[in-house]
């Protein structure tokens, strides 16, 4: 699915924003991250931050 005009402008417009991720045994983990751009039709590249 092509991203909208809305989501590609919000995401060039973030620096930072907050990933959830959760592990095979169910853990979440949230963590600051930044944007640096979405990357073809279905990826957004982003970069650890920590």
């Amino acid at each position: 699915m092509e991203p909208t005009t809305e989501i590609k402008e919000s995401i060039n417009k973030s620096g930072l924003c907050w990933l959830a991720t959760v592990s095979i045994e169910n853990v979440a983990n949230v963590s600051p991250k930044e944007i640096l751009n979405h990357f073809g039709t279905d990826k957004i590249i982003v970069a650890l931050i920590a």
